[in-house]
């Protein structure tokens, strides 16, 4: 059930930050078309560990809200994903972005923001206790999202686990952030 529940929050994710996007495009102007995907990124396969597994690449049954990667340990059920949406609108809030990501999401602790770089990009990271909004069975989980804007494009990074489990693995998105670079 906890498993379904992390694929559920970051699927929520994924689908909340479309409209956003979209919203943005209308705003900004320019190319309305906002299902875009970068391509000019690469990051580490953590599917070439052992214990972890691709879980699905370009994760959504809907076109437009395709995650790019995710991927799921074998035996504690965590997520780490990468997703990218190429809008066209050149500045965007790491705040706004971070708020749209998460939207959905009731926080159950306060939140812990720091500015990191990514790839030698500013980023915003942010770590919090979480139960979706829709979730009967209430179950929390232990999230960091890491969100960065780059020529056009907007990539958000997560991590999402059990909270006596993520710590665990805390190592492993490490790992990942370091591993993506946008060329």
């Amino acid at each position: 059930m906890l498993f379904r529940n992390i694929k559920t929050i970051l699927q929520l994710s994924i689908t909340l930050s479309i409209p956003f996007i979209q919203g943005c495009g209308l705003i900004f102007g320019g190319d309305q078309k906002v299902d875009t995907k970068s391509k000019d990124y690469d990051y580490l396969r953590l599917d070439k560990k052992d214990d972890w597994t691709v879980l699905q690449e370009n994760f959504s049954e809907k076109p437009g809200e395709q995650g790019d990667i995710a991927f799921e340990h074998k035996t504690s059920g965590a997520i780490i994903s990468m997703n990218s949406v190429c809008s066209g609108v050149k500045e965007v809030k790491l705040e706004s972005l971070t708020k749209n990501l998460l939207m959905g999401l009731q926080s159950t602790s306060s939140s812990e923001t720091k500015k990191i770089k990514i790839s030698g990009i500013n980023a915003l990271e942010t770590t919090l206790l979480a139960i979706p909004s829709d979730d009967p069975a209430r179950k929390t989980v232990k999230i960091r999202a890491t969100v960065l804007h780059y020529n056009g494009c907007s990539f958000d990074l997560m991590y999402i686990a059990q909270p006596e489990l993520f710590s665990a693995h805390i190592s492993d998105y490490e790992e990942f952030l370091n591993g993506f670079h946008i060329r």
